[in-house]
């Protein structure tokens, strides 16, 4: 379309809505002598279909307050802008609704809820309305959030269940704020986590530590509960400190796959360049890599070989380095006597004497034999309640799965304890239901024997059977049932199960 003014000056001004050789064409000029105004065109017969319904913006508001109360359903359920409109589009594939509609959705739902409060306001004052969620938080003089300890009705029933041993993991990018995540979980008798608590702290410092743990600590004396017994985490400091101050007759156990990582950081170097000379120079590897790097090995192929290849053999050899070295430091770990402690620790330095090893020897004698023995080597940690958890992997697994409904890490905290809520309901749900799927099972199983005894039995009187069953469930009754420090098994799971019921 084309707006001209005519007169003493010549004015043109397009205003074109889609460039695509469309050869209609409409002309409005006006005409500065009459005063009036003149239409012209071209090519009125060319025209083209409707415009796609997702561009007309009343059609797609009409859509969304049609269907509001359904998106609506889906972002309180925590399902993605992605998610919805695949949602609605099962429904009905006509819909023309695009992302920008959900997003604009989703900012006026949030808008309202606030009413003029910030989320931390909010969270504050809406959540614990339903007496779902504890909170306990910290401000710093100038009033800004320092800590944030939450935990939700149903950890409180599995951590009266479970107080024995639990696990603590900071996990980061779970909020647009940057405030680490301190995850708390704990072991159910199925073999399965659950989540006991969260904190959102300002830093990691031992003071900081000290304000979340008394938080738990409040729980446990809530619950007349002892304090836990064992507590796994990675080699962190300040949380070591802040758990022998509020918890002092609690054991710690560093994460033994933590461990394995940092010697990993330093071996692998060292075990590279050493492979990479001997295999360009033809040097003899140092002691302790009994790797064989014969060029006339008959299997190896005598044409040249590209660097993608070199590089992978090293890439392989350095592997086998690795997994060797990894072996002899577990026998060192696992050594069960102080006296057979020593022996394979005399022993590894042995395999591994040549001077290129040295810092690596140096780091491990201070970084962990000598700084906390206690808290990974089997001659201390068997004596320690643990249920067979020497890593904090199910901490790991716990932060994927909040990361796995969170879906971004912008969301303020309101949000993101709204789904972490929808979680912890979900693997509450989940453990409820394998422990009344393992009663059912003990329970079908004791009726398959009883019954199968009964026919073997010759016909007894009621009352000889009552005193024969009472008979029974004495002795039954004063069996014990010791926890040990392996890990669950099924029979014991099962016996936990019925006296959590």
């Amino acid at each position: 379309m084309r707006i001209i003014e005519l007169g003493r000056l010549q004015l043109s001004r397009w205003a074109v809505l889609s460039m695509m050789g469309c050869p209609f064409d409409i002309a409005i000029r006006l005409r500065q002598t009459t005063n009036k105004w003149e239409i012209t065109h071209e090519n009125t017969l060319h025209s083209h279909g409707p415009t796609p319904l997702s561009t007309q913006h009343i059609h797609r508001t009409q859509e969304l307050l049609a269907k509001a109360s359904i998106i609506d359903h889906y972002i309180r359920q925590g399902y993605t802008t992605r998610q919805v409109l695949t949602g609605l589009r099962e429904e009905d594939s006509s819909y023309a609704l695009i992302p920008r509609d959900i997003y604009n959705r989703r900012k006026k739902l949030s808008t309202e809820f606030l009413a003029g409060r910030t989320p931390i306001q909010a969270l504050l004052m809406e959540l614990p309305k339903d007496n779902d969620w504890i909170f306990r938080h910290k401000l710093d003089y100038e009033g800004h959030l320092t800590a944030l300890f939450c935990i939700h009705r149903t950890s409180l029933e599995m951590l009266r269940r479970h107080p024995w041993v639990i696990l603590m993991d900071c996990t980061y990018k779970t909020n647009r704020y940057g405030l680490p995540l301190l995850d708390i979980v704990g072991l159910v008798s199925t073999g399965q986590t659950c989540y006991i608590a969260f904190a959102f702290i300002q830093d990691e410092k031992q003071d900081t530590y000290e304000v979340v743990l008394h938080c738990l600590a409040e729980a446990y004396e809530s619950l007349s509960l002892q304090y836990p017994r064992t507590i796994l985490i990675d080699k962190e400091r300040a949380l070591i400190n802040a758990i022998n101050v509020v918890f002092p007759d609690t054991k710690t156990i560093i994460c033994i796959w933590h461990i394995e990582m940092n010697l990993l950081k330093k071996a692998r170097p060292l075990l590279s360049d050493q492979i990479a000379i001997a295999r360009r120079d033809g040097f003899p590897l140092p002691t302790g890599l009994d790797l064989d790097l014969d060029p006339d090995d008959p299997t190896r192929s005598n044409r040249p070989k590209t660097k993608d290849q070199l590089q992978e053999e090293l890439r392989k050899l350095v592997d086998k380095g690795w997994k060797k070295m990894l072996q002899r430091w577990n026998q060192v770990v696992y050594a069960d006597s102080e006296t057979l402690l020593n022996q394979r620790w005399d022993w590894f330095k042995e395999s591994y004497a040549d001077p290129v090893f040295q810092p690596l020897l140096a780091y491990l004698q201070a970084e962990w034999l000598d700084d906390c023995p206690e808290q990974f080597l089997r001659l201390y940690t068997a004596h320690y309640l643990h249920l067979g958890e020497t890593a904090t992997s199910r901490a790991e697994a716990a932060h994927w799965l909040l990361k796995k409904d969170l879906h971004t890490s912008a969301n303020d905290l309101l949000v993101v304890l709204t789904t972490f809520e929808r979680v912890i309901n979900r693997q509450y749900t989940n453990i409820r239901h394998t422990i009344a799927s393992e009663q059912k099972g003990k329970t079908n199983q004791l009726s398959n024997q009883t019954a199968a005894a009964d026919r073997k039995k010759p016909p007894v009187s009621h009352v000889s059977t009552l005193s024969s069953n009472t008979k029974t469930h004495t002795k039954a009754s004063n069996l014990s049932f010791p926890i040990s420090n392996g890990i669950y098994t099924h029979s014991v799971r099962r016996h936990l199960s019925t006296l959590y019921s």
